[in-house]
């Protein structure tokens, strides 16, 4: 893994977000906290390794695993829909095919949406019409 200023792909080991300000022999300085945290924690990480160059504190990098929306196959991603953060309990269906981020609501499907989630499988159910 390389580490690079403006680095958005990366995390801690804990999943806590990081951001890279600086790189410079053969270390990356930058910034981390975790989802409860009001601050940003300086650190130093080993800029090809991504370990942290402290002994006594385990921070890794890693690189982040992609967003669901970041890679929507051709054939889309069957999903809960909904356009006011309060009311996903009446949430509909739609088949999202694209993701605008820079939009207000980013998910394109039939129509445009604020907020989606993939549907799990669990929640899914087969429907067995009357046969012929």
């Amino acid at each position: 893994m390389k580490i690079e200023v403006g680095a958005t792909n990366l995390e801690t080991d804990a999943g806590c977000e990081a951001r890279i300000l600086m790189v410079e022999e053969g270390r990356a300085y930058g910034v981390w906290r975790g989802s409860q945290e009001e601050h940003w924690i300086p650190h130093a990480w080993d800029s090809e390794t991504g370990e942290s160059v402290y002994s006594n504190m385990s921070c890794n990098l890693r690189e982040k695993a992609p967003e669901w929306y970041e890679n929507i196959p051709p054939e889309g991603v069957l999903c809960w829909v909904w356009d006011i953060a309060e009311c996903r309990i009446n949430a509909a269906t739609d088949l999202i095919k694209d993701y605008m981020p820079t939009f207000s609501c980013p998910f394109v499907g039939v129509r445009v949406w604020r907020y989606a989630t993939p549907i799990k499988p669990s929640e899914c159910w087969g429907y067995k019409g009357e046969g012929k």
